[in-house]
């Protein structure tokens, strides 16, 4: 086992075989091409969907990796938001109830200070959580996060990125609850509009 793996700040506890797991996923994180490596690990290691389960550590490993906010950790992140998207991709409406939490980190990243390539991976990844969510759950899940999420303590490009590209698909998916969501996103408009 090389030192890299044994080192590793990503852990799972209930994947088969651990080891093998770690290894792949610090592989997508240092890979050159991440688009493929994130696909590669996805149907190697994650062939079903209880390996999205909370014990499994596998979404919390993720959350951790979009968490981070230095410079030097971007390629993670953005490899952490490709995993993501492949994992929507490969198991769709099933993943959705372990991944959705995810959401506020996620457009968070959209106003990613560091790289394009992390804004455009989160754009892609919270699309793809919203796409998969059914329209009761854009309704109790996506609306709430997406109000929640403009903030007017933050910076104008964070409050921009976060939720701006979703909006209009929330309207369009659950118009009743976008107006009932209205007198709750009221108040922090307007400093947005200035």
């Amino acid at each position: 086992m090389s030192d890299k793996a044994s080192t590793s700040s990503v852990t799972f506890t209930d994947l088969t075989p651990a080891a093998g797991v770690n290894q792949a996923f610090d592989a997508v994180l240092t890979a050159t091409d991440r688009v493929d490596a994130a696909k590669t690990f996805v149907d190697s290691q994650c062939s079903h969907v209880s390996s999205l389960s909370p014990s499994s550590g596998l979404v919390s490993a993720v959350e951790k990796l979009l968490s981070s906010s230095d410079k030097k950790g971007a390629a993670s992140r953005e490899a952490a938001l490709l995993v993501v998207c492949e994992l929507l991709a490969k198991h769709q409406m099933a993943a959705s109830p372990y991944l959705s939490s995810l959401l506020p980190a996620i457009l968070t990243l959209m106003a990613d200070k560091h790289s394009k390539h992390v804004q455009n991976a989160a754009v892609k990844a919270g699309t793809a959580i919203v796409d998969v969510l059914g329209p009761v759950a854009k309704r109790g899940v996506a609306v709430e996060k997406l109000v929640g999420a403009i903030d007017v303590s933050a910076k104008w490009q964070t409050q921009g990125g976060r939720g701006q590209p979703h909006h209009q698909d929330r309207r369009r998916g659950s118009p009743g609850k976008s107006g009932h969501a209205c007198p709750t996103s009221s108040p922090p408009s307007p400093p947005l509009m200035c």
